[in-house]
């Protein structure tokens, strides 16, 4: 999958008078490059057993939302932290990701739900702080989001960020239609979890 590679471009079409001087434009290109990294540490018994830094993949129809939300303003679907929010939820079964991916339909792959977060069977809501850094701008959480594994435990093989109605998205396994998927992110190696271990997961996002 690919990550979000946004180029800004002005075309200009000059047309002048034969015999007079030809002008010099110099053209500045600037790139707005954002992409997103997972931090995952895996921990049992107040140990830490794996730490993993993972760089995600954007969809198509997450790339499609950040258009749309800024330039077009046909969609008023914001992430306010009041209706709207993003969710960051566990990928199982494989991880055949690809940027056409939805979060109705992901035939690659399956959502992981055995865990809890904040004793709820809930996905980890991503709260953060204002963007900041110049050259390179963050966002991020400051806090982990911390991922109780419970039941049968079982294999993580990635995670995902999703946005949308809270009510519906923050429920693991929700696919109500008119919700988005973000992006998506295979592990650099496949977990096996039990219940009572922890999974804390941070992610930043960078352009």
């Amino acid at each position: 999958m690919n990550s979000a590679n946004f180029q800004q471009g002005v075309g200009v079409q000059l047309i002048r008078k034969r015999g007079t001087s030809k002008d010099t434009m110099e053209q500045v290109n600037d790139r707005f490059l954002p992409g997103g990294r997972f931090h995952l540490e895996h921990w049992r018994n107040g140990k830490l057993l794996n730490r993993q830094d993972v760089t995600n993949g954007i969809t198509d129809e997450g790339k499609k939302k950040i258009l749309d939300l800024y330039f077009l303003y046909s969609d008023t679907d914001v992430p306010d932290d009041v209706t709207e929010a993003v969710y960051i939820g566990l990928i199982s079964t494989g991880a055949s990701l690809v940027a056409a991916d939805t979060y109705v339909s992901h035939a690659g792959w399956s959502e992981y739900t055995n865990y809890k977060v904040g004793a709820s069977d809930y996905r980890g809501k991503w709260t953060t702080g204002a963007a900041s850094g110049a050259g390179t701008v963050s966002i991020t959480n400051g806090t982990p989001i911390t991922f109780d594994i419970d039941g049968a435990g079982g294999t993580i093989y990635g995670i995902f960020t999703c946005s949308g109605t809270i009510s519906e998205i923050r429920a693991q396994s929700d696919a109500t239609a008119g919700n988005k998927l973000w992006a998506t992110a295979a592990l650099a190696s496949e977990l096996a979890v039990i219940s009572g271990d922890q999974l804390k997961i941070t992610y930043t996002v960078n352009a």
